[in-house]
């Protein structure tokens, strides 16, 4: 038994797939009907095959943006290599606010796994040669400019 979703099952059922889905919205605390104004019919029906049974916590929008701030800081610190400071004076942020994001990426580096350093070591590694190249055409096109 496979739950891979196949498009050719919500063809061939939609008129239950339809009923289905007045049932599910009918329901008391049913985010269904939020679903369907973001996602199609056959998507709902393919995010329920993927989480069904789960029990899903959506984040606030401010817990999801501090999220976001603290991807962005793992990247610019953790892969470029800038400094807090940097980062500070980019994003604009300060206070207990980057107080927080730095938490989160500390707590974020103290529990990925080996293959995960290992992919954050690579990154590292292509944007330092990325780096190296753009300074190596810069004097390149510097050079040829001056003659």
């Amino acid at each position: 038994m496979t739950n891979k979703y196949d498009p050719r099952d919500f063809e061939a059922d939609s008129c239950l797939a339809y009923i289905a889905m007045q049932v599910l919205c009918s329901r008391e605390r049913s985010l269904i009907p939020e679903i369907l104004y973001i996602l199609k019919p056959e998507q709902v029906l393919q995010f329920i095959k993927v989480f069904s049974g789960e029990t899903i916590r959506v984040p606030e929008i401010e817990e999801f943006s501090k999220d976001l701030s603290a991807a962005l800081a793992i990247y610019h610190i953790v892969i470029q290599g800038n400094s807090w400071d940097s980062f500070s004076i980019k994003y604009n942020r300060d206070g207990n606010y980057l107080r927080h994001i730095k938490r989160r990426v500390r707590d974020w580096s103290e529990t990925i796994s080996d293959p995960e350093k290992q992919f954050i070591e690579q990154l590292r590694l292509q944007e330092q040669s990325r780096n190296v190249a753009k300074t190596a055409a810069r004097k390149l096109v510097r050079r040829v400019g001056y003659e």
